[in-house]
């Protein structure tokens, strides 16, 4: 975290919930998505984006520019810990990069875009209407062999 996020992790363990600390979704001092998830009234869902509950547990993804080389996609889940007997005792929060994930998607999706671009220009080069030629009924079919491309 401390490469991820540039901020040395001496003096934030053991800090109580609800003090000002770093956080690394807002990249500075304010409550955490565990404190969040411990109370839901502190009205802190409008500082974090893409927040959705489930259960007791919240879940959240955001794209920080100032993070890692260019950027850095990150998720994060935060939920309450409790004791045996039921009573919060804490919270615990995971962060994950899934930045790679995120850059191999969007190129995902750029290439579909270019394939179906592709597959339009091919389908106007047939005609519409097969050619009328005197004694011979003529008919074509093109069926594609996947996105793009095919015989006719």
């Amino acid at each position: 975290m401390e490469e991820v996020t540039g901020v040395e992790g001496k003096g934030y363990p053991g800090k109580r919930r609800l003090r000002a600390r770093y956080t690394l979704l807002r990249r500075e001092e304010a409550p955490t998505l565990g404190d969040l998830a411990l109370r839901r009234d502190l009205g802190l869902e409008k500082d974090y984006p893409n927040i959705k509950w489930s259960g007791n547990a919240l879940l959240t993804e955001v794209f920080i520019p100032t993070f890692g080389k260019g950027g850095a996609y990150l998720w994060a889940r935060a939920a309450p810990l409790f004791d045996p007997a039921g009573n919060v005792t804490g919270a615990i929060e995971a962060v994950r990069d899934i930045t790679e994930n995120r850059i191999t998607e969007q190129k995902l999706e750029r290439s579909k875009a270019e394939i179906s671009i592709a597959a339009e220009i091919q389908r106007r080069f047939i005609p519409d209407n097969a050619p009328i030629v005197s004694d011979f009924r003529l008919a074509a079919v093109t069926i594609p062999a996947m996105e793009g491309g095919g015989d006719f």
